[in-house]
């Protein structure tokens, strides 16, 4: 996936890049009231003419940007050639966003044929012959990944859990189409639907500073009522690029966006961090004159300062968010409320919050956000910790760090006594557990966490008041 320039290079793009007008089609759809044109002038603007600074502010549709869990690396595609069209594109003057989607509630009747979900997907390199294909992955039942409480009971190799999928196919049989892919790795077809009436391609505004050639919007939609999904029901979704339009599913997505593709050992891997970083939306949320996706927390950090611990957070967008609650917690488990921040409400700009702990617990110690909405719902953020003052005389060391999962730990300083020993996944959840002897502390420990997705845990030893903490890499 693509770094992409700024507005402030618009002539070099233009001269350098372009051979084509920004929001213009590449491959238009038919003439008349297409859902990609409601205005039928030809372009994807709200001007009718070319995008001139911003293309977020400018979109003729109202897109919600899909969010975003890391920044994109360059050239992270599995299949295909760098720069090539399976190569997935952001937009640096907005959150990085490279996927969109929209519920286009045409005749304003909720329910009915009428109901599209639409999506569009931001392409390095325009695709007019030749094979491509785009995924749309499902979540339904919000639940996905084979282990821990929101755990998919039809999660299989391959496929952790996503119930659809959307597969758009350019070439050998050009369709969009709807499979039931629950507990598959093919899925059984549901609906299809006519590439000619259900894609369109247009020029985007944003152009890669080390590739050649268009950049383009892949833009398509499907009847809500065929994806079985109502208007208030809550899902979770995922785009990005396969080869020659078959399933993203057992390995065989390209890029996807909205997460580097190449930091993650493996996709099953990948699709559980993407789908658990994001909370859930509704088709309302992304219809007309809603704000998209509920609240994105982009960051989130605590900071040792003398006595205090500085706590700062940055929203890209806020839906209905009453207030925040920072909490802390000596053990990552048990955690307390220490400062209640109020929210902005609803928000499609980016806000920075700062609050300060004034009581700390000395020592290592972790927080938390929850974030509640005004209808009551809450959720909460990952993990983050902090170390106030060295008050612990154990000694935790691990190797090799990062790794695939295989860590052997070695612990000093427990002298006559037992420890208890835990891994905290992310979100505070205890993914391993165990009691040790004084005898162990004294040798090598295999740990093997090679059957948890990759990511960030804490490795804590706990001696009575007394712990100690290490932050372990799984890739």
């Amino acid at each position: 996936m693509k770094t992409i320039l700024t507005s402030s290079f618009l002539l070099f793009i233009f001269s350098a890049v372009f051979a084509q007008t920004p929001g213009s089609f590449a491959i238009a759809p038919p003439s008349g009231n297409s859902p990609f044109d409601p205005n039928g002038d030809g372009y994807v603007t709200l001007t009718g003419n070319p995008f001139t600074t911003n293309e977020y502010s400018e979109f003729e549709i109202g897109w919600k940007a899909l969010p975003v869990l890391t920044p994109e690396g360059s050239g992270d595609q599995r299949i295909g050639p760098n720069c090539g069209k399976l190569d997935v594109a952001s937009d640096p003057s907005n959150q990085a966003a490279a996927a969109y989607a929209y519920f286009d509630n045409v005749d304003g009747i909720s329910g009915n044929s009428n109901d599209l979900l639409m999506f569009r997907l931001r392409g390095s390199k325009e695709s007019l012959s030749g094979n491509l294909g785009i995924s749309v992955l499902i979540d339904t039942d919000l639940k996905l990944g084979f282990s821990g409480p929101n755990a998919d009971p039809n999660a299989i190799p391959g496929n952790p859990g996503f119930e659809l999928e959307i597969r758009v196919r350019t070439n050998g049989g050009p369709s969009v189409s709807i499979y039931n892919v629950d507990g598959s790795l093919s899925g059984t077809l549901v609906a299809t639907y006519p590439l000619s009436t259900n894609y369109a391609q247009a020029y985007s505004f944003f152009g890669s500073a080390t590739c050649t050639g268009n950049p383009v919007f892949h833009d398509f939609y499907v009847q809500l009522s065929d994806l079985g999904i109502g208007p208030a029901q809550q899902f979770r979704i995922s785009i990005g690029t396969t080869n020659a339009g078959g399933t993203a599913l057992n390995g065989g997505a390209a890029d996807f966006a909205g997460v580097n593709d190449m930091i993650f050992r493996n996709q099953d891997d990948l699709f559980i961090a993407l789908i658990n970083g994001q909370t859930p939306a509704t088709p309302g949320d992304l219809g007309p004159g809603s704000h998209g996706f509920p609240v994105e927390l982009v960051q989130f950090e605590a900071v040792a300062a003398k006595s205090e611990v500085k706590l700062t957070w940055v929203t890209a967008s806020e839906l209905n968010n009453d207030y925040f609650t920072v909490e802390r917690s000596l053990d990552g488990i048990d955690f307390q409320p220490v400062i209640q921040v109020d929210g902005a409400g609803t928000s499609l700009s980016v806000r920075s919050y700062e609050t300060v702990d004034h009581a700390p617990f000395n020592g290592i110690s972790y927080y938390r956000l929850r974030q509640t909405d005004f209808d009551g719902k809450f959720t909460f953020s990952s993990l983050v910790e902090v170390n106030l003052g060295e008050t612990s005389r154990i000694v935790l060391q691990a190797w090799p760090n990062p790794s695939a999962g295989k860590f052997n730990l070695e612990i000093s300083g427990l002298n006559d006594d037992t420890a208890e020993l835990l891994v905290l996944n992310p979100g505070g959840q205890v993914v391993f557990q165990e009691n040790l002897t004084t005898l162990q502390s004294q040798s090598q420990i295999a740990l093997d966490l090679s059957g948890n997705p990759a990511g960030i845990y804490f490795l804590r030893i706990r001696k009575g008041n007394t712990h100690s903490s290490l932050r372990l890499v799984v890739n």
